[in-house]
């Protein structure tokens, strides 16, 4: 499987996830809007191609603006973790943090080892460095931006 392909299965897995959860029609009801901010992936294992895998997906920690999502791209044959990908979901025109506090309990927030969570987690390291990777990311495209504005 290229690249391309674990970011469109993520996108599939994901956008299922939001609905089998209630939480994409719960955003689109109170008119927010959802946006793909950040993705970071790590490659373990090549998926050949007719392997059969699955995606495991669940959120991780929330924001008042963002959702984060781990996916792990599952070997069926061996239950192997091909992949893992953290990515940050924008929600705009909508606070999260609210939203979160009618589904936390309700199996949409899951453990690691599958129970659901019963209140917002800690930030996982992961997470702690895709924010830092976004904001060392979004600073230096403000700063670049800035040079522009100058000539």
């Amino acid at each position: 499987m290229n690249n391309a392909k674990y970011l469109r299965e993520l996108d599939f897995a994901k956008t299922d996830f939001l609905v089998r959860t209630k939480i994409f029609q719960h955003v689109r009801k109170k008119n927010g809007m959802l946006l793909i901010g950040s993705t970071n992936i790590r490659y373990r294992r090549f998926i050949k191609i007719f392997q059969i895998f699955k995606i495991t997906t669940r959120i991780v920690y929330w924001d008042k603006n963002s959702l984060y999502f781990e996916h792990r791209f599952i070997s069926v044959k061996d239950n192997f973790v091909c992949a893992i990908a953290y990515a940050k979901q924008r929600i705009t025109n909508f606070d999260v943090e609210d939203m979160m506090k009618q589904f936390v309990g309700k199996n949409v927030v899951l453990s690691e080892n599958g129970n659901s969570v019963l209140e917002k987690p800690p930030i996982p390291p992961e997470i702690r460095k895709l924010m830092e990777m976004d904001e060392l990311s979004s600073s230096q495209l403000r700063s670049e931006a800035n040079s522009l504005d100058t000539v």
